[in-house]
C-alpha cells in the first residue's frame, strides 16, 4: 500500500489518554498532543523495523519490491493475488471450492462432545460422568489413602445407592458407546451371555481381596494354581535378561560416545582444512590485489606529474584573478555599506507603517465590539480597554448579560484571520498561567472570546465552530462565541 490511515488509533488518542502506572498504581494522563506524537513515533519505528528485517534501507525500495513469489497457486488464482511470480503453478478456484465442500460435509458428520466443543477420546463431559459415578459409590475416601480408600465398601449402606450408581455409570457408558469411533476398541461389542448369572451366586471381589490380605499363605497357593513353573521362573529370567540388556546398553553407549568423539575430531579436521584453504585463497587474493594496487600507483604517479604541471599553470591564472578580486572586493564593501544604510531606513518606515495599521485595526475593533454587544442585548459597563499580555489579547470590554451577570469580552485583532490565530486564542484561554495573569489584571471569568479580522478566511470560521471562539469582521458578528468559565 502507498499509505495507511490508522483512523481508529487516532480517534482513540485525540482527547488524550488516562492510564495507571504499573509500579506506583497512580493515575497518569497524556495530553492529546503528547499522545499523538508518541503514536506517530511508534508507527514510524515499527515500519522501519519491518523493512530493515527484509534488508531494505529506503521506502522507495520497499514499495513494489516484490521480494517473494507464490508457491502452489495456479494462474487462475494469481489474477486475484497480485503481479508477482508463481513459477511452479498449482491449484485454482475449482480445487478451493471442492476442498471447502468436503470440509463442510465432514463437519456435519462429526459428533462434538464437551462444553468447549472439544473432540477427543476422554473429553471433560466423559470424565465428569465417570467421576460422578465413582463419588456416588465412595463419597469420602479414607484419610489414610491407599487402595482401600476406593475399594472398601462404605460403612453405612443406602438402599438406593446401587440404583444411583447404576444410573450414573450407565450415563458414562452411553457417552463412550455412542461417540464417533476414535480407537480400535470402539469397533468391538460385548457378547451377551445366554442367561444372566444370579446375583446371589456372584462372590464379591472385595471378599476375595480381604481373604488374600488376611491369609498370606493363600497367595502362594493361588500362584501355584494359576501360574506354571515356567511362569514362576519368569521373574528371574526377566531380571537376568534385564541385566544383559543393561550391559549391552552400556556397551552401546560407550561405542556411541567413541563414535561421537571420532565424528567431532573428523569435523574439527574438516574445519581446519577448510580454514587453511580459505586462508590460502585470501592470501592469493591479497597478492593479486597488491599487484593491481602497484600498477594503479604507477599510473597515478604519471597522472600526478601531469596534474602538477597543470596546477602550476592554474596557479598563475589564480594569482591574476586574485588581484582582480581584490579590486572588486573594495567596490563590493562600499556597495554593502550603502545597502545597510538603505535597509535601516526601510526598517524604520516598516515599523511606522505597522504601528499605523495595528492602531487602525484596534480602533475598528473598539467601534465594532460595543455595537455587536448592544445588538445582542448586553449592557456596556465601560469603555473598551487595550491590554497586552505578551501580545495575546488586544481589547477587553466589561458587559452585563441580559440575565444580569457580569462578563468580560476578550478580543484579539488580526489583519487576516486564519485558523491558526483561532487555535492560538483557544489555547491561551485553556492555559492556567494565562488565566492567572488575566485575573491579576482584574479581568476575571466568565469570558466571551472573540477573534476580529479585517479579512476572515473560511478555515478560521471552521476552527472557531470547533473551539467555541466568536468571530467578528468589519460587518459585524460572523459567529457567536461560547461562554468560558
Amino acid at each position: 500500500a502507498d499509505a495507511v490511515h490508522p483512523y481508529l488509533m487516532l480517534r482513540l488518542v485525540k482527547d488524550g489518554l488516562i492510564f495507571k502506572d504499573p509500579d506506583s498504581k497512580n493515575e497518569l494522563r497524556l495530553e492529546p498532543r503528547e499522545a499523538l506524537e508518541n503514536l506517530f513515533i511508534a508507527l514510524e519505528d515499527t515500519i522501519k523495523k519491518v523493512i530493515s528485517k527484509m534488508g531494505i534501507t529506503t521506502i522507495e525500495g520497499y514499495r513494489g519490491a516484490q521480494l517473494f513469489e507464490a508457491v502452489g497457486f495456479g494462474p487462475e488464482l494469481m489474477e486475484f493475488l497480485g503481479d508477482f511470480p508463481s513459477r511452479l503453478g498449482g491449484i485454482g478456484l475449482a480445487e478451493l471450492v471442492e476442498d471447502a465442500q468436503w470440509r463442510v460435509q465432514q463437519a456435519e458428520k462429526m459428533t462434538v462432545l464437551g462444553r468447549n466443543r472439544d473432540y477427543h477420546a476422554f473429553n471433560a463431559k466423559v470424565r465428569m460422568a465417570l467421576r460422578d459415578a465413582v463419588k456416588e459409590a465412595h463419597p469420602e475416601p479414607d484419610a489414610g489413602g491407599g487402595e482401600m480408600a476406593y475399594t472398601a465398601p462404605p460403612a453405612e449402606r443406602d438402599p438406593q445407592v446401587f440404583h444411583r450408581i447404576e444410573s450414573k455409570y450407565a450415563k458414562f457408558t452411553e457417552l463412550i458407546n455412542t461417540r464417533v469411533p476414535t480407537v480400535l476398541r470402539d469397533l468391538f461389542t460385548v457378547a451377551q451371555a445366554p442367561s444372566p448369572l444370579p446375583l446371589e451366586e456372584v462372590q464379591s471381589a472385595q471378599d476375595i481381596i480381604r481373604l488374600l490380605r488376611e491369609n498370606p499363605q493363600f497367595r502362594d497357593e493361588v500362584r501355584r494354581y494359576v501360574l506354571s513353573e515356567e511362569l514362576l521362573s519368569l521373574p528371574a529370567l526377566v531380571r537376568e535378561l534385564a541385566a544383559n540388556v543393561a550391559a549391552l546398553a552400556e556397551a552401546q553407549r560407550r561405542s556411541e560416545e567413541r563414535l561421537s568423539a571420532l565424528e567431532e575430531r573428523v569435523i574439527r579436521l574438516e574445519d581446519a582444512v577448510a580454514a587453511l584453504a580459505e586462508a590460502q585463497r585470501r592470501s592469493e587474493e591479497r597478492l593479486s590485489a597488491l599487484e593491481e594496487r602497484v600498477a594503479r600507483l604507477e599510473e597515478a604517479h604519471l597522472r600526478l606529474e601531469e596534474r602538477v604541471t597543470f596546477l602550476e599553470e592554474r596557479m598563475l591564472r589564480v594569482e591574476e584573478r586574485l588581484e582582480e578580486l581584490s579590486r572588486a572586493v573594495v567596490g563590493l564593501q562600499q556597495a554593502v555599506a550603502d545597502l545597510q544604510r538603505a535597509v535601516a531606513a526601510l526598517q524604520k518606515e516598516v515599523g511606522t507603517l505597522a504601528n499605523v495599521v495595528g492602531g487602525s485595526i484596534e480602533t475598528d475593533l473598539d467601534d465594532v465590539l460595543p455595537y455587536v454587544m448592544r445588538q445582542k442585548g448586553y449592557r456596556i459597563l465601560g469603555e473598551p480597554q487595550p491590554i497586552s499580555l505578551d501580545g495575546e489579547v488586544d481589547v477587553v470590554l466589561p458587559v452585563q448579560s441580559p440575565d444580569g451577570r457580569d462578563l468580560w469580552v476578550v478580543a484579539e485583532a488580526k489583519v487576516r484571520l486564519r485558523r491558526g490565530d483561532v487555535f492560538h486564542l483557544a489555547t491561551q484561554l485553556a492555559d492556567a498561567q494565562w488565566r492567572e495573569r488575566m485575573q491579576r489584571a482584574g479581568i476575571v471569568p466568565p469570558y466571551l472570546p472573540y477573534a476580529y479580522g479585517m479579512r476572515v478566511y473560511p478555515d478560521a470560521v471552521t476552527a472557531a465552530e470547533t473551539t467555541g471562539i466568536g468571530v467578528l469582521s468589519p460587518r459585524g458578528e460572523v459567529l457567536a462565541p461560547k461562554e468560558v468559565s
